[in-house]
């Protein structure tokens, strides 16, 4: 018998996640590794159930799916600051000065450079799968390696300035026990038969 690590592929771009479609084996990233620093990145920048459609603060915006990148971009600076307009004209309202949307909490600034660094056109979808695959961009453009485990050095980077506010809050061992922890659920066995 040979074990192999297969993903579960059930994606939507709907305001619900399909069942598991956040579980750390589904994410964007090419190794376990990668999928792994993704869910712990995601759990301490907006997590729970509807992170991915949430703006800084709190508010969700099940638009946010339907937008493309420009269009949570322009979305940011429609109004005074710590207010926005969403496409249907909806306002909306963050929690703080950075207009921070989705599960990667992007300022929209550092969310356009991921894009551009990507090649990911900015009529893009802001979907799930697009916000991890920003992410994965961005971590890439600053320097982690996130084929690599939970090293310092990949800690120091991701929680940087320029990276994630809240891997900079957690101590180096809760970033590596987040990791380890996701790691354990970042591939499904599959047992095949001989």
């Amino acid at each position: 018998q040979r074990q192999m690590c297969i993903r579960d592929r059930r994606t939507s771009n709907n305001t619900t996640l399909q069942p598991n479609e956040d579980a750390p084996y589904n994410l964007m990233g090419g190794t376990p590794n990668a999928r792994a620093h993704l869910a712990a990145i995601n759990a301490v920048e907006s997590g729970g159930p509807s992170k991915h459609i949430k703006l800084v603060g709190g508010e969700l915006v099940p638009e946010l799916l339907n937008m493309s990148i420009q269009q949570v971009y322009d979305m940011a600076y429609s109004g005074p600051i710590g207010t926005g307009t969403t496409p249907s004209g909806k306002r909306v309202n963050y929690g703080a000065s950075s207009h921070a949307a989705g599960a990667y909490q992007f300022h929209p600034d550092t969310m356009m450079e991921a894009a551009r660094y990507a090649g990911i056109p900015l009529s893009t979808k802001f979907t799930y799968r697009t916000q991890q695959l920003l992410a994965l961009a961005w971590a890439k453009k600053l320097g982690a390696n996130l084929d690599d485990g939970p090293t310092y050095e990949n800690y120091r980077i991701l929680g940087s300035s320029g990276g994630w506010e809240g891997v900079g809050k957690m101590t180096y061992q809760e970033y590596v026990n987040s990791f380890n922890n996701y790691r354990q659920n970042a591939c499904l066995l599959y047992t095949s038969p001989s």
